[in-house]
């Protein structure tokens, strides 16, 4: 579920949505759901003022969505089934894509968002897409870091004492407040490393030290959730070629998302292998593991193959693309294949460094 953290963060994604040239429409989670914002691209199309959308529903901006394919579509989100749902319709003789996720809004109410694509139009230049995203991100950073830096003074009772109600409230805004950092932090790295402007060729990296200690890191995470993190079957060492920063992103990434689907009382593991010319590093949870319709499109921008019951799954959808590239940059590969008796091993080869 995307969290849309406060009414400052919500300000801040509708100003990204609203210059889009896809439509966006934001609507309410009941049964009527009726439109709260509708991008440029929307009204424009629609005929609507920009300022305020009408008292609709998404199955209105077109005879072709009725809302008995309105209800389909959205069925898999309201029974929670999958966090994002695609669907395809002739609209105005184009044919068309829509995508939609449940978003919470800081009064922590569920809103649909839904993405309008017209497939017929040429794609942007990618490039040029993320480097956009990238300069906003980084005009984002800075406030958000004010804010964060605010927060800690309150915290820290420098301004002075602050009763238990105002504590529990700035408790909420400090968590929402590290959760948009990080989804900008996830921006900015996956735009750098799209662009290939991260250069990989850092020099030698011991992947056993380097994987001991991204599990050490994480162990306060598996302990939020009540697993553990354990490292076994490793050689004594296991040389390769590369960045340490990215590497360590990998190697959290693919445990932070294994502690998520495992379990609470189970572990995750995680061990090193060698495999030709190439070590291989594998990470094992006990969770409920991956519909095989999910494989094609896994490692894409902003694809998650689901939650699992009870857990809440926050994050941008960028964390398994953002890692792919960074193996890809380390000229290795990554891919994930179920284990016998249930759960799945995520796992990336990278070349070794002969000495």
């Amino acid at each position: 579920m995307l969290d849309l953290g406060n009414s400052k963060s919500l300000d801040s994604l509708e100003a990204v949505f609203r210059h889009l040239q896809d439509e966006v429409y934001i609507y309410s989670h009941d049964g009527r759901s009726t439109f709260i914002f509708a991008n440029q691209a929307a009204c424009k199309r629609c005929g609507w003022e920009t300022d305020e959308p009408p008292d609709v529903c998404l199955s209105e901006v077109s005879d072709k969505i009725t809302p008995r394919h309105l209800a389909r579509h959205l069925r898999p989100l309201r029974e929670g089934e999958t966090d994002v749902v695609r669907a395809e319709f002739q609209i105005d003789n184009k044919p068309v894509e829509v995508t939609t996720h449940i978003a919470a809004t800081h009064d922590g109410k569920s809103v649909f968002v839904s993405v309008m694509r017209d497939k017929t139009q040429g794609r942007a230049n990618p490039d040029d897409e993320w480097g956009a995203i990238s300069e906003l991100s980084h005009e984002m950073r800075t406030p958000l870091t004010s804010i964060k830096g605010a927060i800690r003074l309150l915290e820290s009772n420098a301004v002075g004492e602050l009763s238990k109600g105002a504590r529990d409230v700035l408790e909420i805004a400090s968590r929402n407040s590290d959760r948009l950092l990080a989804m900008v932090d996830r921006v900015l790295d996956f735009s750098r490393v799209s662009s290939g402007k991260i250069d990989k060729d850092a020099g030698p990296i011991d992947l056993v030290k380097l994987l001991s200690s991204a599990a050490s890191t994480i162990e306060g995470y598996g302990f939020q959730y009540g697993v553990t993190v354990q490292v076994e079957d490793v050689p004594q060492t296991a040389l390769v070629t590369g960045n340490t920063e990215q590497l360590t992103s990998v190697l959290t990434n693919l445990l932070s998302n294994a502690i998520k689907h495992t379990p609470k009382g189970s572990k995750v593991t995680a061990s090193i292998s060698e495999r030709d010319a190439y070590w291989r590093v594998s990470v094992f949870d006990t969770g409920p593991g991956i519909p095989e319709s999910s494989r094609s499109k896994i490692f894409e921008s902003y694809v998650r193959a689901g939650v699992q019951p009870g857990v809440k799954s926050r994050g941008t959808g960028l964390g398994l693309a953002i890692t792919k590239k960074i193996v890809l940059l380390h000229n290795g590969r990554i891919d994930y294949t179920p284990r016998d008796g249930g759960g799945t091993e995520f796992f990336f080869d990278i070349p070794r460094l002969v000495t």
